[in-house]
């Protein structure tokens, strides 16, 4: 009886333990997303943590520093429902989220923190530099585009230039090949002009009538 009962208490310690380390988080691939001019995006792999009581504490400061922000932890993303191609790997979860109202063109530090009471936790530190944002060139010409010459001016323009339609058309339309849609014309809505909202490419331009 003895021999029995210590028998039962290791198969119950072994039990407790594995589910026990199929708690635990375990830190898998850190991807950092493409940023923008005021935002930094992440996406963590993490395994284990079958109990979804483990969290991500993001922390922030510019290169430098010496105080660390706090940012919006990253969430637990809902896979089911996701496509296969970016569903995680069986037996992770995933974590994303990102750092808002950044200064655009500055370097930053960004500490990411997976805390799990089960065990686990792990810390990744990583760097990232926003978008600064764009500025239109200085000096750039003013090309005056009459109609049928749209195309042409499109091709012969450099950086900084700029295409005036508006003084020359009376309804400027291009397709996504830059040509020219030559029936556009602001006819007060009395039925001529083809409806671009409705307009697809390689398909004859659709009159409804007089607008009313």
């Amino acid at each position: 009886m003895p021999v029995r009962s210590a028998a039962l208490i290791f198969v119950l310690f072994v039990a407790v333990g594995a589910a026990s380390g199929e708690n635990a988080a375990a830190a898998g691939k850190l991807t950092e997303e493409l940023p923008t001019v005021k935002c930094l995006g992440f996406r963590w792999l993490i395994g284990g943590d079958d109990n979804h009581n483990a969290r991500v504490r993001v922390e922030y400061r510019k290169t430098g520093a010496k105080q660390w922000r706090r940012a919006l932890d990253l969430f637990g993303v809902e896979t089911r429902g996701m496509r296969k191609v970016n569903r995680p790997p069986a037996g992770q979860r995933l974590f994303a989220g990102s750092i808002f109202d950044l200064a655009p063109g500055t370097r930053y530090e960004v500490k990411l923190s997976l805390e799990d009471p089960d065990g686990g936790s792990a810390v990744r530190t990583t760097g990232m530099t926003t978008w600064t944002a764009p500025t239109r060139p200085i000096g750039g010409r003013k090309i005056s585009v009459r109609p049928g010459g749209l195309k042409a001016a499109l091709k012969s323009a450099k950086p900084g230039d700029g295409i005036d339609t508006f003084s020359n058309y009376p309804c400027a339309a291009i397709d996504i090949y830059g040509n020219e849609i030559s029936e556009c014309t602001d006819d007060g809505f009395k039925g001529k002009a083809p409806d671009l909202g409705a307009y697809e490419l390689g398909a004859k331009l659709p009159h409804y009538g007089p607008r009313r």
